[in-house]
């Protein structure tokens, strides 16, 4: 079993990494490339930060899988708006939308993993 603490530092680290890779200049010249490939990312992204903060806050009380898919979605809303007036960056709506998304797969993948780990390991089994 992963303690508390590690679960913590694994989603804050995800955490800073999304703010890194949303808000820093980066080129967009791999997005050129791949049409869509931003929206898959932003999917991608939020699923993994729903999915990290069910998982990292389970252990303090059995979080409801939909706070994470708030807390995600707003931030995914909140990055965009903050994006909007940054010369480098572009504050979109699809993105905001793909970022909503990858939220609820997160947070309906950690419901199912959670589900099946309690069903696997139910407490009181030997």
């Amino acid at each position: 079993m992963i303690r508390r603490a590690v679960r913590s530092t694994i989603f804050t680290t995800y955490l800073l990494l999304v703010l890194a890779a949303t808000l820093a200049p980066l080129s967009s010249d791999m997005y050129v490339a791949v049409s869509g490939l931003d929206k898959i990312v932003h999917l991608c992204m939020f699923a993994g930060l729903s999915f990290l903060l069910y998982w990292s806050r389970k252990a303090e009380g059995e979080p409801l899988p939909i706070s994470a898919v708030l807390f995600s979605s707003s931030l995914a809303g909140l990055i965009e708006i903050a994006q909007s007036p940054l010369r480098y960056r572009s504050g979109d709506w699809w993105d905001f939308i793909a970022g909503v998304l990858g939220a609820a797969i997160g947070g309906a993948a950690a419901l199912l993993a959670a589900t099946v780990k309690h069903r696997m390991h139910p407490r009181g089994a030997q």
